[in-house]
Parts: C-alpha cells; structure tokens; sequence
C-alpha cells in the first residue's frame, strides 16, 4: 500500500491522479489522505471524483471514500481491461465544466497499455488552469506518441466555463512496442521555438465586433513580442493575423490561445506548443492578453518548447518507456510534485541541471 500526502508540495489534484494511473499500471493500492488540501475547495470535484470513477472502471478497482468533497480515498486496482464488460467505448460525463483533459490523462496510459480503447468524455473542454483539448491533440498527443502511446484526440463540442457542456473522443492506440522498455530515451533538449508565434481568438457567444477587437489587440501584442525576440540580423516577419474561430457551446466563453512552433526534420513534422488562456466576464481583455503574452515570452527566454505545463505533463510518458530528457524555464511547484508521486510508485531518477534559469531535465529508468 503507497501512502500518499494529498497536501504534499502543491497540493492539488495532480498528486491523485498521477497515483491513480501509475497504480492502474503497475498494480499497486494507494491510499491518499487530505486531498487537495491546498486548494480554496479541498477534497473531490466532480473532475476528481470522475477521474476516481473512470479508473476504477477500467480496472474494477476497489474503492473507499469515492464520493465527491471526500478528502481520503483508498484505492486497490483490478486488472486493466481496454472495453467495458458490455463492449464498445468508454463514455464519462463529469456533469460540471470540469476539464476533461485531466481525466482523459489519468487514463490514457492505462488503456494504451490495456491494448487501447476508445474514450468520450463530457464536460469542460477549454478552461483556465487544466490543459484544452488543442494542447492535448497538437502539443500532448504527438510527444506520447514518441514516447509509444499513440492516441488521436478529437474536439466534438466546445464546453467554457462553468456551463460546460463541451465532449472529446480519444482514440487510443496500442502502446507500442510492447515492452516499452525498447523505446529508450526521448531527447527533446533540441527543440527550439520559431520567435514567429501565430494567435487564435476562440470563443462562443463574445459578439463580432469583441472578436475583432481581440483578434487586433493579439495582433499588436505579438508584433511588439516579435520585436522584442527577434534577431536584429534576420529580415522582419510580418505577423499573420489571429484567427477568429466563432464556436457552439452550451454556454458563453473565451480563451487566446497561441501557437508557438518548433523545426520539421526528416523524420518529424514540425513539434507545436499551444499557449492559452482562458477570458472571464470580469477579466480585461488586456490582463488576458499580459498574461498568455507572459507565457509565450517564458518559451522564447528558455528557448525551448517546453513550457512548465507540458513539462509536468511530460515526466509520465518518459518514465514509463524508458526515460528522456528536454530544456524548460523554472521548473514548476506542480512539476516537482509530480515527480516526487512518480517515485513512490516507481524506481525513477530525475536529474535536474539549472544554468540561469533554464532547467535541463533527465528521467532516468
């Protein structure tokens, strides 16, 4: 039994369910005391409690204290299967917005090992502080599947907060080869970003003319960013205009999102970062814009297309095929938490090598 500190380091939902899939996978019950206490709203959230449910679904787990606000949870996993008992997909509605990014990754790995499933899950798609679903499909699928989890992931309906309403299919592959073990090392410390960033306004129900205000504002903010970044010795890019996507949604919402690209090889397409964030009713369009233009510019002072999110996101993956390495910024209080779970469930090393502010990052096996 893996005893766990749900107050530990950050303090947040990360730290269930990284337990909940390395405890699918390697078999091994947990329990977790005090979860999220070091949020405003301890306990389980209707993501959580979902997460909770969906993994003891695919595993017939055993569980005790899965109820949603509960702040204890013992967790005794069954053998992986990558279908229901009645056959056909996996479908979990979270009944709220909460982010079905992050139940999607509680379980992914599991079913990818379990010989792949399909997977529909409802509720919100694009909120602030959990990952959208573009990141999952353009910046996250890709790299797990490097890492030999392939998964495709589809955005069938948008759902902003808080009407949530929004649903995502993942298609998951088999995790190949078999013994991951073979794959080896992911080295991604070569990834460089292009300065030459691309910006989408997404919304639903925001008007025509706010769109267009936003798409300009974005606009200007990465011609002057692109100014700022760019070597004086190559010639002036002009900076494309932000996409407006006009989107259906059970319920109002927006998010700036930027694309932030790396090189194509020979054997690689060209790697992509996704940058976003979210624009409540009460938030100034230019406090949104500081803030995703925060993001990009952390990217561009690293040089790297890690950014701490995907780096948090990438310690899973690796470890479980065999390692890898990648450059990122400051490493996140999230991204040491994390690392800190995987270990108790694992016999992985992490070695982290910081020169100015810019962290080299080893997982070993």
């Amino acid at each position: 039994m893996v005893e766990l500190d749900g107050a530990a380091g950050e303090g947040g939902g990360q730290i269930l369910r990284t337990a909940l899939c390395l405890s699918m996978i390697h078999q091994r019950p947990f329990t977790i005391r005090r979860i999220r206490a070091g949020r405003a709203k301890p306990g389980l959230l209707r993501q959580h409690l979902t997460a909770v449910q969906a993994a003891a679904a695919i595993c017939g787990a055993e569980t005790s204290g899965a109820a949603q606000g509960s702040g204890e949870l013992v967790f005794r996993p069954g053998p992986l299967r990558a279908a229901p008992p009645e056959g056909g997909r996996w479908r979990f509605d979270i009944q709220t917005a909460g982010s079905t990014g992050l139940v999607f990754q509680t379980v992914f790995l599991p079913l990818a090992l379990a010989g792949g499933a399909t997977v529909e899950i409802l509720g919100g798609t694009h909120n602030g502080a959990s990952p959208p679903t573009d990141f999952l499909a353009e910046t996250f699928a890709p790299i797990a599947a490097r890492c030999g989890f392939p998964a495709a992931v589809r955005l069938d309906r948008h759902g902003f907060y808080p009407a949530g309403g929004g649903a995502v299919t993942m298609e998951i592959g088999p995790a190949r080869p078999a013994d991951l073990s073979r794959i080896g090392p992911l080295d991604l410390t070569g990834w460089r970003p292009d300065p030459a960033l691309s910006g989408v306004v997404r919304a639903s129900r925001l008007g025509r003319a706010r769109m267009i205000d936003a798409a300009a504002a974005l606009r200007d903010a990465l011609r002057a960013l692109r100014t700022r970044s760019a070597d004086p010795a190559d010639p002036a890019v002009e900076t494309p205009h932000p996409d407006m996507l006009d989107v259906q949604s059970q319920g109002p919402g927006a998010m700036l999102q930027l694309r932030v690209r790396g090189r194509a090889t020979a054997e690689e397409p060209a790697p992509v970062l996704v940058l976003s964030e979210a624009k409540d009713r009460a938030q100034p369009l230019d406090a949104c814009i500081a803030a995703l233009m925060a993001q990009a510019e952390a990217v561009l002072a690293a040089d790297s297309l890690v950014d701490e999110h995907l780096a948090d996101q990438l310690l899973l993956p690796m470890a479980l095929a065999g390692g890898g390495s990648f450059r990122t910024g400051a490493l996140s209080l999230h991204t040491q938490t994390n690392i800190a779970v995987i270990q108790q469930f694992m016999a992985v090393t992490v070695e982290i090598h910081d020169r100015d502010g810019v962290n080299t990052v080893h997982v070993r096996v």
